[in-house]
């Protein structure tokens, strides 16, 4: 029997300049696989900046993660790539967004534990890095 253990393939989707949207997306993605497959990106009304478009083409997303976008913007954003929308409280609920299950992975929610060195209130450049 063979295995083959994949990072999941999600984009957090963030408000427009959200500072505290960013840092909760970072975060969580960085406590699978450092982040390397679940990029942030900002949801406008009229949809993700081209960048941020080829940036979750090219990373294969599978699924969004809704952390601070408007629900516009997501319904946008969902209708334009094809790809289900999943509000954040919610994303450990539904079989989309994560391969493994919800109890093999720790939720960070106490800064003083997170998977980054970033200070939690420090300028947005520490956790980016």
């Amino acid at each position: 029997m063979e295995a083959a253990v994949l990072p999941s393939r999600a984009a957090y989707l963030i408000a427009g300049g959200s500072a505290a949207g960013f840092r909760t997306a970072v975060t969580q993605a960085s406590s699978r696989w450092g982040g390397m497959t679940e990029p942030v990106v900002e949801a406008h009304v009229s949809g993700l900046s081209q960048l941020h478009e080829l940036t979750v083409r090219i990373a294969k997303v599978e699924a969004l993660v809704n952390t601070d976008a408007g629900p516009l913007a997501a319904e946008e954003i969902e209708e334009g790539l094809g790809l289900p929308v999943v509000p954040f409280a919610n994303m450990w609920k539904c079989g989309v967004v994560f391969t493994c299950s919800p109890a093999e992975v720790w939720e960070f929610t106490d800064p003083a534990y997170a998977p980054i060195a970033a200070s939690p209130t420090g300028p947005l450049w520490q956790p980016a890095a």
